[in-house]
């Protein structure tokens, strides 16, 4: 016990410990800067806008080429030009492949629930248009990720539609 107690004691023990203490000091600093570098680029790649590349563009043309099609909505949060914005170009693409879609509307998101995320396609009807598919291969394989939504309709919701939503990202 005498030796442990006159190494703490010893000048160059001391030295050495507050060196070392020091060092482990710089590098959780240099850490703690690296950490927060990588969140301010993940909180950056979170608010950038989504797009349809040219390339993705291609990809959902040319999947879409020889496919039937028919009549969709498009539909955003009503609270975020973001959606809307993807919304629109959603609907360009969709155009251009022969699809009839209407000028994208406002979502109104109302309930106590987690609010949806990402883009939706759903179809409301006996069944499944034989386009809605089609949408989604084309979106996925274009590196567009959807959930799917299937809801028949009944005797006393009878309904015949196709919809996309797009909600904030995920």
């Amino acid at each position: 016990m005498c030796s442990i107690h006159s190494l703490w004691n010893s000048v160059e023990f001391v030295t050495k410990l507050s060196f070392a203490v020091q060092i482990t000091g710089a590098v959780f600093g240099v850490l703690i800067v690296l950490v927060g570098f990588h969140l301010s680029a993940l909180q950056d790649a979170k608010q950038q806008g989504r797009t349809i590349s040219a390339k993705q563009q291609s990809i959902i043309l040319s999947s879409l080429s020889s496919t039937p099609k028919g009549f969709l909505s498009i539909w955003f949060d009503s609270g975020d030009p973001e959606t809307y914005n993807f919304a629109v170009q959603i609907r360009d693409v969709l155009t251009k492949a022969g699809y009839t879609v209407v000028e994208p509307n406002s979502l109104i998101t109302l309930g106590t629930g987690a609010p949806e995320q990402g883009v939706i396609v759903g179809t409301y009807s006996e069944r499944e248009p034989e386009y809605g598919q089609a949408i989604c291969v084309a979106l996925e394989k274009a590196g567009i990720p959807v959930t799917r939504r299937y809801e028949p309709a009944s005797a006393n919701k009878p309904r015949n539609f196709m919809a996309i939503e797009v909600h904030r990202k995920p």
